[in-house]
């Protein structure tokens, strides 16, 4: 069977406000063609401590009914951009086989997501943050770039434009980087890139520091 894990390479930028994101990045307006909005809430403290992330999503995209997603990140190994491996399951009626309450040493199969959050506070990974807001996403062809606009009034910057790309294969993570590195570089965003992620800028929100 194929791994579920993926290797996502991302950064972002803060903006004072949409139009001056729609200025600074000409295509960014016409691919942001879907909406979402998502409530996250951040389990295992311990986890993140060893700068790992454990999530559960809600997530309303574009108007359907709502989803439910487990989610986990390693480490991250970049330098100019953020490099994680990540995997996401939808949990909205529960999950067989999850590879990630497996590698939690957990029951990997649950007939609810009620079922999928006790196992993850049976394995002392409790909830410890949440936060919400919505998202405009899209997708530029010509640079093979995810985006996503990010509002959410609980972070440092409540507006973000996220770029990311990803790959199964771990040995091509330093070159995407060096793509994200090299489009910053061309829009002259490099004074506006945000490298903590948003769950790091919540927690300093919330606690005033970082481990």
């Amino acid at each position: 069977m194929q791994s579920p894990k993926q290797y996502e390479v991302e950064t972002r930028f803060f903006f004072n406000s949409v139009e001056e994101a729609f200025a600074a990045l000409p295509f960014l307006e016409s691919s942001l063609t879907a909406h979402s909005k998502w409530q996250t809430y951040h389990y295992g403290l311990s986890l993140y401590h060893q700068d790992q992330v454990l999530r559960v999503g809600e997530l309303v995209k574009n108007n359907n009914p709502t989803q439910f997603f487990l989610g986990w990140k390693g480490v991250d190994t970049g330098s100019f951009a953020n490099i994680r491996a990540e995997i996401d399951e939808e949990i909205t009626n529960g999950i067989t086989n999850s590879a990630i309450l497996a590698m939690l040493g957990g029951k990997s199969t649950h007939q609810s997501k009620d079922d999928v959050i006790n196992e993850l506070i049976h394995l002392n990974h409790s909830e410890f943050m949440q936060f919400s807001g919505e998202n405009r996403l899209g997708f530029y062809e010509p640079l093979q770039l995810s985006l996503k606009l990010m509002s959410c009034d609980s972070l440092q910057y409540p507006l973000l434009v996220e770029i990311e790309k990803s790959t199964s294969d771990y040995k091509l993570v330093r070159s995407l980087e060096a793509e994200l590195q090299a489009i910053t570089a061309k829009y002259s965003l490099t004074h506006r890139v945000v490298h903590d992620e948003p769950p790091t800028l919540l927690y300093k929100a919330l606690f005033g520091t970082n481990p």
